[in-house]
């Protein structure tokens, strides 16, 4: 209960609590170790073609991709190693503290984790923009609801983040933006919920991506 109390203040958004620092628990399918598979995201994502929003949803399906190829003990841990990954791709080193304490595996490309650079939210809809942290937000919010309720995650948002609801006094292009994109990576969630990972390859999350993000 503390770890989760800590992670609520910590982040404007967080994600399952950590289950050890090592290797992931997961039992993966072939020879590649936890940081080579994450570090197959990052080379798809420095050699993708395409707007930002393009390649962001290109990646993120990768993700499921590769998880839903390999072997489980159980869809939980599955899904588990799908948000860790996305964890660890999309939240930046300045954020190592909240990484290693929300992760269930230890964060592993320190460095190298994708933060956003000019031209990286090019294709997403214009609302969603301003400022930064899309990656960020949408990676930590999908972690954390799948263990905390979705009012606490959002609560956290608030307090920690100053993402302020929509309609709110002193709300800003960057936290208007930041909120919708909490509330897609809840959302995503939910869709991993409801969905094997089996029935989410060959373009279905690239495609569910894209669409919430270009509206």
């Amino acid at each position: 209960m503390l770890r989760w109390l800590l992670l609520l203040v910590l982040l404007a958004g967080c994600a399952p609590a950590a289950a050890g620092k090592g290797e992931s628990t997961v039992a993966l399918s072939g020879p590649r170790s936890t940081e080579e598979v994450r570090r197959s995201y990052l080379a798809h994502w420095r050699q993708s073609d395409g707007n930002g929003l393009e390649r962001f949803a290109s990646t993120v399906q990768l993700v499921v991709d590769t998880r839903a190829a390999m072997s489980f003990v159980s869809r939980d841990e599955a899904v588990r190693a799908v948000l860790d990954d996305l964890v660890d791709l999309f939240v930046g080193p300045e954020y190592v503290v909240e990484k290693t304490i929300a992760m269930s595996s230890a964060p592993l490309l320190g460095e190298d984790a994708i933060t956003e650079e000019e031209g990286d939210l090019s294709g997403f809809a214009p609302r969603f923009q301003a400022g930064e942290g899309r990656f960020r937000h949408f990676a930590l919010n999908a972690a954390a609801s799948y263990s905390v309720p979705e009012t606490l995650v959002a609560l956290a948002a608030l307090l920690r983040g100053g993402d302020l609801a929509s309609g709110s006094n002193g709300r800003s292009g960057d936290s208007a933006a930041d909120v919708a994109t909490n509330r897609i990576g809840r959302e995503f969630t939910r869709l991993l919920r409801k969905r094997p990972l089996g029935e989410l390859t060959g373009g279905k999350v690239h495609d569910w991506i894209v669409e919430r993000f270009s509206l």
